[in-house]
């Protein structure tokens, strides 16, 4: 996990929050970055160097992808025109997405691990009597773990709408409208729980 492309751009970039929500959205962030990279903003390089002309956000995410991964290695110098065709016209960012892809996969196993082991035991000490004396209810749920049933004892029907840890099948991903093209469905909800 220390080499993980996802790894490396939290870190590099300094992401910070307390919630999943943050989480996949910055996941869709890099991905929405690497799409305009790709697509429009690498024109602007062509004889030039890449940190001059585009945004420094972009920058700094690009150059983190560029760094880790294998797909798509970091050009310091000047951009030539068949540097920028390679990464538009070939395959390259294909690549790249088909690596970013193992690499989220091994990021969500390593989360997996972390909440199996750290998260679902702790021990939960305050509670809801009032939930507590519920019968017969079913449960839509979009938490992972199963604290409901370690702290309520089962439900009729517990529906984890984002998977779960019992069944190693974590949906951890960006919104589905995200982009307009297929090459990033991999990353989307709707995909992950099909």
């Amino acid at each position: 996990m220390s080499r993980n492309v996802w790894i490396k751009y939290f870190i590099e970039t300094g992401y910070s929050s307390e919630g999943w929500i943050d989480f996949e959205a910055e996941i869709e962030k890099l991905l929405v970055l690497v799409e305009e990279f790709c697509t429009c903003e690498i024109y602007k390089c062509e004889g030039k160097v890449m940190s001059q002309v585009i945004n420094p956000t972009m920058y700094k995410a690009i150059k983190c992808v560029m760094t880790h991964s294998k797909a798509m290695p970091l050009n310091v110098g000047l951009y030539s025109k068949s540097d920028i065709e390679k990464i538009v016209y070939e395959d390259v960012k294909i690549q790249l997405l088909a690596e970013l892809k193992i690499e989220l996969n091994d990021l969500i196993r390593a989360l997996t691990i972390y909440m199996r082991e750290f998260v679902g035991n702790i021990k939960v000490s305050c509670f809801s009597q009032q939930i507590k004396e519920l019968k017969n209810i079913n449960l839509l749920n979009f938490n992972y773990t199963y604290t409901y049933k370690s702290v309520y004892g089962s439900a009729n029907s517990n529906h984890q709408v984002h998977g779960s840890l019992a069944n190693d099948d974590i949906v951890l991903g960006v919104s589905d409208n995200a982009f307009n093209n297929l090459d990033y469905v991999y990353f989307q909800k709707y995909f992950q729980r099909i």
